[in-house]
């Protein structure tokens, strides 16, 4: 499981018990290393939900990217939004302003590039979002990461 996994979960968990199970969070994978995979691994993910002969997800989901370390990832994400334009039109799609999640928590967590990257190389970032969700206060998701908190909104206003 991917980080932004773990802390969403364990956020929506803590924070909104009662709308738990009206989203189903998947994920695509990738970090800071792996970003140029990583859209093409929402595009696999995605591709089947949105166009398949009975593309009930459509207009259901709701993708998070981080911000592109780089201009190959930024040209990815690029093509993503091209391929998929709804996305944006309809309000589905957020990127984050940093290019991993451990940069873009609220700033008792925040971490820098290198120190994201350190995580990573020990394997240490699924702890960190664990460690996160469980001390980060409702307050501090909701105002120091709204772009988060907008995209978890739009998940419960297109679920079913």
């Amino acid at each position: 499981m991917t980080k932004i996994f773990i802390f969403l979960t364990e956020t929506i968990k803590r924070f909104y018990p009662e709308k738990r199970g009206d989203i189903q969070i998947s994920f695509a994978g990738g970090d800071t290393e792996e970003q140029r995979r990583s859209i093409e691994s929402i595009h696999k993910m995605y591709n089947p939900l949105a166009t398949s002969d009975n593309p009930i997800y459509k207009e259901k989901a709701v993708v998070i990217c981080d911000k592109p370390i780089d201009q190959k990832a930024e040209s990815k994400l690029e093509e993503f939004k091209k391929g998929y334009p709804y996305l944006v039109e309809n309000n589905q799609l957020f990127e984050l302003e940093a290019t991993s999640l451990e940069e873009y928590y609220p700033e008792e967590w925040k971490k820098t590039y290198a120190e994201s990257r350190e995580l990573g190389k020990k394997g240490e970032k699924t702890t960190y979002a664990e460690e996160v969700a469980s001390q980060i206060t409702k307050e501090q998701f909701e105002k120091e990461m709204p772009i988060l908190h907008e995209a978890l909104n739009r998940c419960w206003e297109l679920s079913y």
